[in-house]
């Protein structure tokens, strides 16, 4: 949880690990994110803004993934 009440998902594994942001205001994805157990898999896309990446479609996946990722990051400072 962030101080403004946002909650900060770390997505990854070892060396990648991003870290997104679920905004308050985004109430669907908030409360799915306020479900989500550590371990859980699931699907995350967001887009880089001000310094963090905000989560613009959170689902969970019930069947699990393989070891499969997209990354698309590279302006991202």
């Amino acid at each position: 949880m962030t101080k403004n009440g946002n909650i900060s998902l770390t997505i990854g594994e070892d060396e990648d690990m991003y870290k997104f942001t679920v905004l308050k205001s985004h109430k669907e994805r908030y409360a799915l994110a306020e479900k989500l157990k550590i371990g859980k898999s699931v699907s995350i896309e967001g887009i880089p803004k001000f310094r963090m990446i905000i989560c613009t479609r959170l689902k969970i996946i019930e069947k699990g993934i393989d070891e499969n990722k997209q990354a698309n990051l590279i302006n991202f400072n």
